[in-house]
This record gives C-alpha cells, sequence and structure tokens, in this order.
C-alpha cells in the first residue's frame, strides 16, 4: 500500500503567495502624464497676463494673478483691444470670442493673427469687475528664446517692454504698455514714437480719471475698474490713498504682478539688475540713443541689440501721457513712498539705473525672468 504525505501551510503563507501572485499579474507602471495642452494658457502657471503666438482658441483659469485663489464670476467680457498706435483697430480683430464657463475663460483670435493688446474681465452675479487679464497678441514670439542674459549675473530680461510686439528700434510698437505700480491692469501709452500722443483703441473711450480719496484709491476699486486711472494724492503722491503698500509688487512674484508666466517686475535699485549690469548705481550722461530709444548693447549685455525705447509716462495728476524723450522702467523695489526705476532721457543720454519715481505715474514694464 502506497502512503502519501500531505503538507500544510501555514495560512500566512498561503495568504502571503496569492498576494505575491496578484502582484505579479497587476501593471504597476506609472501612468503618462496627460500631454501638454497648448491651448491651455495656465497649465504651466497663472498669471495676469498670457501672450498668445499664434491663432486659435485658447483658455484660462479663473485665479487671482499667480494664486490658486479662485473668482467670483458669471459672465466675461472683452474690454478693449489696441495695436499701440494712433489707429484704432476694427472691433474682434484681435480677440474674436470669449466666453465664460467652469471657472474657465475661453477665447479666440481671427484665423490671421493680428498683433496687439487686449484686457478681457469676468464679472461676479452683482455685475462686478471680479478680475481682469491682459492677453499680449504677439506672432511667434517666444520670450524664453529672445531672451537676454545681462551682465555681471545681473538676471535674464525680455528684449522688449511689456506689451511690445516687436523689439525693433524706432518702430512705434516697441512702446508697450503702461502701468501705475502695484496694479495689474495695463493703460495706453504714446501711439506715435517720440511724440506725447496717446494710443487708441476699440472702444474709443476710456473712463475718466478720478482722484485717489478713502472710496476710489483702493485696491478693490482698481480691481473692479481695471481702465480707470487714479491721480495721485497729494499726502503720498501714489494712487493708493492709505499708500504706500511694499506688497503690492515685490521681489517674490505677487498677485499683482503684471508679467507673463515665468517672468516678474525686476528688481531695482543700488542692487537692482540695471545698476549691477552697468557696475554703477548713480546717473550719468553721454549715452548714444537715436530712433527714439537707446541701445544698451555692450552696456547692460552683450547682445547686439538690448533696445529701451523712449516710452514717456503718464502723469500723476491727470493721466494724460508726456515726456515722450524719456522713459522710466519700473521695478518691483520701494523708495520710501515711490519706487525705484530705471530712468533715460534723450536730454545729454541721460541713463539713472537706480532713480526713483512717484507711484501715482504710470510707466512701462520691462519683465525679468523668474
Amino acid at each position: 500500500m502506497k502512503r502519501f504525505s500531505i503538507f500544510c501551510l501555514p495560512a500566512v503563507v498561503m495568504a502571503g503567495a496569492l498576494l505575491l501572485l496578484a502582484a505579479c499579474d497587476k501593471d504597476n507602471s506609472t501612468p503618462a502624464p496627460a500631454p501638454y495642452d497648448p491651448s491651455d494658457l495656465s497649465a504651466k502657471g497663472a498669471a495676469n497676463c498670457y501672450i498668445v503666438s499664434a491663432p486659435g482658441t485658447y483658455h484660462f483659469k479663473t485665479v487671482k494673478g499667480n494664486s490658486n485663489e479662485a473668482v467670483s464670476a458669471v459672465t466675461a467680457e472683452l474690454l478693449w483691444e489696441s495695436v499701440g498706435t494712433l489707429e484704432a483697430p476694427e472691433k474682434n480683430s484681435i480677440i474674436s470670442s470669449v466666453s465664460y464657463a467652469d471657472n474657465i475663460v475661453t477665447f479666440s483670435t481671427p484665423a490671421t493673427l493680428k498683433n496687439g493688446n487686449a484686457v478681457i474681465a469676468v464679472r461676479d452675479g452683482s455685475e462686478k469687475i471680479s478680475w481682469s487679464w491682459h492677453i499680449w497678441v504677439c506672432e511667434g514670439y517666444d520670450p524664453a528664446a529672445k531672451a537676454q542674459v545681462y551682465k555681471n549675473d545681473a538676471g535674464t530680461m525680455m528684449d522688449r517692454n511689456l506689451g511690445a510686439t516687436s523689439a525693433e528700434p524706432g518702430k512705434v510698437e516697441t512702446i508697450g504698455l503702461m502701468y501705475q505700480w502695484g496694479r495689474k491692469d495695463p493703460f495706453l501709452g504714446c501711439g506715435r514714437l517720440s511724440y506725447s500722443t496717446k494710443a487708441v483703441s476699440t472702444p474709443a473711450t476710456w473712463p475718466a480719471p478720478v482722484a485717489s480719496d478713502a472710496t476710489n484709491g483702493s485696491v478693490e476699486y482698481a480691481i473692479e475698474n481695471p481702465t480707470t486711472f487714479i491721480t495721485a494724492n497729494d499726502s503720498n503722491d501714489d494712487w493708493l490713498f492709505t499708500g504706500p503698500n511694499n506688497d503690492l509688487w515685490k521681489a517674490e512674484k505677487s498677485i499683482y504682478d503684471p508679467c507673463p508666466v515665468g517672468w516678474k517686475v525686476p528688481a531695482g535699485g543700488a542692487t537692482g539688475i540695471w545698476a549691477t549690469a552697468l557696475g554703477v548705481a548713480t546717473s550719468s550722461t553721454g549715452h548714444a540713443f537715436s530712433d527714439g530709444g537707446m541701445n544698451f548693447s555692450g552696456e547692460f549685455g552683450d547682445d547686439e541689440r538690448i533696445w529701451y525705447p523712449f516710452t514717456g509716462n503718464l502723469l500723476r495728476g491727470s493721466g494724460e501721457v508726456a515726456n515722450a524723450s524719456s522713459s522710466s522702467y519700473w521695478s518691483s523695489q520701494p523708495s520710501n513712498k515711490n519706487a525705484d526705476v530705471l530712468s533715460i532721457r534723450e536730454q545729454n543720454g541721460y541713463v539713472h539705473p537706480a532713480d526713483f519715481y512717484t507711484r501715482g505715474a504710470a510707466h512701462a514694464v520691462r519683465c525679468c525672468k523668474e
């Protein structure tokens, strides 16, 4: 008679074996990430400005600046369009349509892209503007590919002003847009190079400027009225009645910073990007100028052309454009109740890399890589 031996494995071992077999049958590979969607402008980060370099339909999430804080919204609308000259574009020639749904703004351009700038806003249930975004349309423009490295490890800058659709000397399209210090929304500047004549837009009229007071001189009012210039009050030369508020723009990009994703308002003053690149923080004269601006090649950096046009400014007391043969470029650096700027003037070829200006005026911005 044959004998058979039966071995009984402990329950724990049997359970482990079954789990091992199950694990072997399971696909543990990491799921492939979703492909990058170039139509999602906020896919790589949120901002108050988005660059569009090709025709198409785009969308972005409705959050405050570079934060994740959602914005209350019911509808979206196109506030204005401009090509930055004395000729207004036809309505919807830069942005052809705008819509809002499920915390997303969607907009389209015409099939043939028209370079220029526009602002899109969303309104809440009470029809107040709760936030707005600058759409910078510049065909083929990649700011990273055109970026310019400044000397002495000062930083990396865009090759053009915020809102400019060209970096070629002598063109009005190099001027770009104007900003009151600490505000995220742009205003129109000179519409002709070296002339104090304001650019035009569609629609043709903007709200009249308002005086800074306890009602109008607030961040909340500025957000709800992105096209209204707030004239400076006499107590602090600021559009912000309770100013200065040094947190509106700062070294670490804030929710009010007007630059696109990956860029910010540059540092200024004696240790800022322009003074560091030049190696001095004091004014000087005799710098070469032509074609309505200055080429800082060899001074700021080694690129063949580092073009800074004369942009003029919007006066603190009226919002009118003036001083077309000069420029002050904002930094994020406060200077007492003022803020530090790069100043350039045609007269005597004047340059001051660590100058300052009252925050109620509006100046150009040249964005720095974060």
